[in-house]
């Protein structure tokens, strides 16, 4: 019985950590619920956040975050990496921890 309720813990868990994000965004990836997160955070009122997520769905659905995250996490699956990045972002609401920084040389 110890066994049971411990696997379905890690079952619940599992399925927040990955289903909460699809919710919360009403989308229908981690990825896209990732670029839904960043925008409601770069936008400065409604009418911005309407318009930039409107654009978001007609042109990436998740493809900007999946990018990030592959150079982000390049060892983790995509559905993982963009729900590990969405919980950071709700705990540390800063987009910059995401952007890869870039090394410029001479």
């Amino acid at each position: 019985m110890n066994f049971l309720s411990l696997l379905a813990f890690v079952a619940l868990t599992v399925g927040v950590f990955i289903g909460f994000p699809l919710i919360q965004e009403d989308v229908g990836s981690e990825c896209s619920a990732l670029e839904h997160r960043l925008i409601r955070l770069a936008s400065h009122d409604k009418v911005e956040t309407a318009l930039l997520k409107a654009f978001q769905g007609s042109f990436s659905r998740g493809a900007v975050a999946a990018a990030l995250i592959d150079e982000k996490y390049p060892h983790l699956p995509r559905t993982i990496g963009c729900a590990a990045a969405y919980w950071q972002i709700v705990f540390n609401p800063d987009p910059d921890i995401l952007i890869p920084k870039q090394q410029w040389y001479r």
